[in-house]
């Protein structure tokens, strides 16, 4: 089996983006901001065999405020500058939603995509 860390993106892996003092997700390629000492979190991780994933809610689409076109160039910055091994993302604005955080449909999905035992 492999050996996984699910890691967030924004305020994690990225600075998140203050709008109004509400606490929001970069809406373009201009307004994300790489969180430098993560890179060195990842690298290491990654050199001890673990698989690193993304895991992210991305309500601002279903909202309207996000293009599905600017959270590829998102991810695909995030992914190329950290070299993850995959992101996930929930669109869903719905707290219902089985994929949405907490929840944890994405993190399952991958366990299941990538040989991943939970909690092992």
């Amino acid at each position: 089996m492999n050996r996984a860390v699910f890691l967030d993106r924004d305020g994690i892996l990225n600075d998140v983006v203050m709008r109004n003092g509400i606490v929001s997700s970069p809406w373009s390629l201009e307004e994300l901001r790489i969180v430098e000492e993560a890179k060195v979190l990842v690298r290491d991780l990654k050199r001890q065999g673990f698989l690193v994933f993304v895991v992210t809610n991305q309500p601002d689409v279903a909202r309207g405020n996000l293009s599905e076109e600017d959270l590829f160039l998102i991810n695909e910055r995030v992914k190329r500058v950290f070299q993850v091994d995959g992101i996930e993302c929930s669109l869903s604005a719905d707290n219902e939603d089985p994929r949405r955080k907490p929840n944890p449909g994405m993190i399952r999905e991958l366990c299941d995509q990538h040989g991943i035992a939970p909690g092992g």
